[in-house]
């Protein structure tokens, strides 16, 4: 009624739920990458001043976000790496505003910033200065 099972199966079964297994937890061992989960979450940082609801990969703001400073000012869009990077937009609590592009936290790329006063600048921005037209 029931078939013997024969070693090769059993070894050949162990062996699967090893790699799944490892696989499932990050080990990754031999077999392929090690999967890096995205975590969703808000965290409040005590002392820092600030507020994040987002993604995180390895314990630093990934993919998309927002983070909200204790004087007001506030992001959203993409992180890299703990830092704005991607498209996004800022608002001062001083009342200027950016919307654009950005690589390792500073106004790089296309953008549009609109000061307090009104004036807006649209062009392409270096590390945070405005450069020229993008025309």
């Amino acid at each position: 009624m029931f078939q013997k099972k024969t070693p090769y199966f059993i070894f050949g079964t162990v062996i699967f739920a090893f790699v799944l297994i490892c696989s499932l937890y990050g080990l990754g061992l031999i077999f392929g990458p090690k999967l890096k989960p995205e975590i969703n979450l808000t965290y409040e940082a005590e002392g820092y001043g600030y507020t994040y609801t987002g993604t995180m990969l390895d314990g630093k703001m990934s993919g998309y976000g927002n983070i909200t400073f204790s004087d007001g000012s506030r992001y959203e869009g993409g992180f890299a790496d703990g830092h704005f990077h991607g498209e996004g937009i800022f608002f001062s609590s001083d009342g200027w505003q950016y919307q654009g592009l950005f690589d390792g936290g500073s106004l790089t790329g296309e953008g549009i910033l609109t000061d307090s006063d009104g004036n807006v600048y649209e062009g392409i921005f270096k590390q945070g200065v405005f450069n020229y037209d993008a025309d």
